[in-house]
C-alpha cells in the first residue's frame, strides 16, 4: 500500500459517509469517489478503509478515555484511519504528518504515541469480556453479547476472528456458459478460484481484492457475486421444474436468479419487493443474466394481498444483516448502535406468517435472515404455527440452532468459522393441512 494524502483523506471521508447513512462500504466508497473525483490512490484508499473498519473502536475507546469523543465527525474518522495505518505498521507518526492535510491536528495526532498505544492495549485487556472482545474486534457489542450467550466464549472469538478474514463467492451462471468457461477466463488474469464440493457452479476466490465487478464476464452476466450461504437456502427449497414458487422478498435478485438457473428457466417466479427503486434494479439484473419466467409484483408481503396457494415460497426476510459482516465490513460500524430488532421480528413474523397462509397443503417455505440475533431466528418458532412442521432435511448444511430454544434441533445457522459463510438463519418447514 502507497500511502498519499489523497488515500488518507479519500478513507476518512468513506468511513464518515458509513457512519452518517449506514451505508455499505461499496456504496460510500461510490459516493466519496463522486465527491472527491481522485485522480490516483484509490485501491489503496479502499484497502486503508476496511483496516480502519476493523480498528475504529480501539481507536474510539482511545478518544474516550482522553475526553476527545466528541470532536467532529470528520477529524473522528481521520483519527480512525491514523490509528488503524499505526497499529497495521504502515506508517509512523512521521508519515501522518506528511499525509493528514487539515484533517488532524498537532493534539489528536500526538495521541497516536507509542506510550498512548501500550495504555490503550492495557485498558482493553481489564475489560469485561463482551466489551474486549467488542473493542479487539470492532464488532457491536450487541452481537457479541448474542454469540457469547449462546454459543460461548471460544466459538465466539473464532467467528470473529473469521470475519476479519475477507472472502469472495461467485456463481457461475450456467443459463448463458460453462463453468469451464469461467475458469480458462479467471486464469488468464491470474485467479484460480476453487470450485465448491457442495455446488459445482460455485466458485471459492479466497480473500481476493481486485474488482470482480470491472470483469467483462461480471458485465455480461455470465458471474455474479453470491455467497455460499445464500446458495445453500435457495437450495433448501429444492425448486423442481413444474413448480409455482412465491419470492417474498426478492430484490435485488440475486436469489430469483438462481431458483430458475437450478431448473433452467422451466416453471414460473412470482418475485414480490416492496421498493420500486430495487425492482427496477432487479429487472436490469435477470435481464443481465437471460432469467425468463419471473413476474415482479410491487407490494407489502407482510400484507395479505395476494390470491391463490403456490408450490413452494422461500422468505430471505430483511434483517439487520448483523451475519454479513464478513461480506461488507461497514456493518461494524453502521450497527455500532443496537437497531431495533423487535421491528425487524415483527416485519419478519408477519412475512411468515403471510407466506404459511399462501403455501400449498404439503408445500415447502424457507425462511432465512442473515442475522446472529436469536430475536430474528429461533424466536420465530418458539410458539407453535398450526399446520405447519419443521424439517431440516434438504438444508445441506449447517449448526443446530441456539440451545435453549424448542426448534434448536430442527433449524440451521450458519457460521463463517465452520462454513466459510456469511451468518445466516435457516428454517425449512412443510405444511401438513
Amino acid at each position: 500500500m502507497r500511502l498519499s494524502p489523497t488515500s488518507f483523506r479519500l478513507a476518512s471521508l468513506v468511513l464518515e459517509i458509513i457512519e452518517r447513512r449506514k451505508l455499505s462500504l461499496d456504496t460510500a466508497f461510490k459516493e466519496a469517489l463522486n465527491r472527491l473525483r481522485p485522480h490516483s490512490g484509490v485501491s489503496d484508499a479502499y484497502m486503508l478503509t476496511t483496516l480502519a473498519l476493523r480498528r475504529f473502536a480501539e481507536a474510539d475507546l482511545l478518544l474516550k478515555l482522553r475526553r476527545k469523543e466528541d470532536i467532529p465527525l470528520r477529524r473522528k474518522c481521520a483519527f480512525r484511519v491514523a490509528y488503524a495505518l499505526l497499529k497495521e505498521g504502515i506508517a509512523d507518526l512521521g508519515d501522518m504528518r506528511s499525509v493528514r492535510g487539515g484533517l488532524l491536528g498537532d493534539k489528536l495526532l500526538n495521541m497516536l504515541s507509542e506510550g498512548e498505544l501500550i495504555n490503550l492495549s492495557n485498558v482493553v485487556n481489564s475489560l469485561t469480556l463482551a466489551d474486549k472482545l467488542s473493542t479487539k474486534y470492532s464488532t457491536p457489542r450487541w452481537i457479541v453479547k448474542s454469540l457469547l450467550k449462546f454459543l460461548g466464549q471460544e466459538e465466539t472469538i473464532n467467528i470473529l476472528k473469521s470475519e476479519m478474514k475477507h472472502k469472495v463467492w461467485i456463481r457461475v451462471n450456467t443459463l448463458k456458459t460453462e463453468v469451464e468457461k469461467v475458469l480458462k477466463n479467471l486464469s488468464k488474469k491470474g485467479i484460480k478460484p476453487r470450485i465448491d464440493k457442495d455446488y459445482s457452479f460455485l466458485l471459492d476466490l479466497g480473500d481476493i481484492t481486485i474488482q470482480i465487478d470491472e470483469f467483462k464476464a461480471f458485465k455480461k452476466g455470465d458471474i455474479i457475486f453470491q455467497d455460499k450461504g445464500s446458495v445453500v437456502v435457495v437450495g433448501a427449497l429444492d425448486p423442481q421444474d413444474d413448480e409455482e414458487i412465491l419470492d417474498m422478498a426478492a430484490a435485488p435478485g440475486v436469489k430469483t436468479s438462481l431458483l430458475q438457473q437450478l431448473r433452467g428457466n422451466r416453471g414460473t417466479v412470482i418475485a414480490i419487493d416492496i421498493s420500486s427503486k430495487r425492482v427496477r434494479s432487479m429487472r436490469v439484473l435477470l435481464n443481465r443474466l437471460m432469467v425468463k419466467n419471473v413476474n415482479i409484483v410491487i407490494g407489502d408481503a407482510t400484507r395479505e394481498f395476494l390470491r391463490g396457494k403456490y408450490d413452494k415460497v422461500i422468505i430471505d426476510a430483511p434483517c439487520t444483516n448483523s451475519g454479513a459482516i464478513r461480506q461488507d465490513p461497514a456493518l461494524r460500524l453502521a450497527l455500532w448502535r443496537k437497531p431495533d430488532l423487535e421491528k425487524y421480528y415483527e416485519i419478519q413474523h408477519s412475512m411468515l406468517l403471510n407466506g404459511i397462509n399462501l403455501l400449498k397443503k404439503g408445500g415447502t417455505l424457507v425462511f432465512s435472515t442473515c442475522s446472529y440475533s436469536e430475536v430474528e431466528g429461533e424466536k420465530h418458532f418458539e410458539k407453535e404455527l398450526k399446520g405447519i412442521m419443521l424439517d431440516p432435511r434438504g438444508i445441506r448444511m449447517g449448526k443446530k440452532g441456539y440451545r435453549g430454544f424448542k426448534c434448536a434441533e430442527h433449524v440451521r445457522r450458519l457460521f463463517p468459522h465452520l462454513h466459510g459463510t456469511i451468518g445466516f438463519f435457516i428454517a425449512r418447514l412443510t405444511k401438513e393441512r
